[in-house]
């Protein structure tokens, strides 16, 4: 089952930076949803590197970020933020897409959780 409700944006989307918010309603573990990046976004030969993450999720609930499905970028619960300085390259072969998977959303509260991420990504 996906999201019941997601919303994926640019916030800025340049020819050196890109600057996505997504916020949507987590229903319970296992739950995804996947990010396809289009070459208005990121064009074919580009590198890209996540540089920093902005999250807030409601209480308990988490979401694992992927590349593809098969590689973890990050796990997040709670609310944080982290910047790399040099970044976080994408992986050999990457297919343009990053999914974000729930977990523990039923773990305090048998009701789905909101939450915001806002990724940067430097090109």
């Amino acid at each position: 089952m996906p999201l019941s409700a997601f919303y994926v944006r640019a916030l800025q989307s340049g020819s050196k930076n890109l600057t996505l918010e997504v916020t949507g309603v987590l229903i319970e573990d296992g739950n995804h949803l996947t990010i396809e990046f289009g070459p208005d976004w990121i064009k074919p030969d580009q590198i890209v590197k996540v540089a920093s993450l902005v999250w807030l999720i409601e209480e308990k609930a988490g979401i694992r970020l992927w590349w593809d499905d098969e590689k973890l970028l990050a796990p997040l619960e709670s609310r944080s933020a982290v910047r790399f300085d040099s970044g976080m390259r994408q992986p050999d072969g990457w297919k343009r897409r990053i999914k974000l998977e729930a977990f523990n959303v039923l773990a305090s509260n048998p009701s789905p959780k909101h939450f915001l991420l806002v990724m940067d990504f430097d090109k």
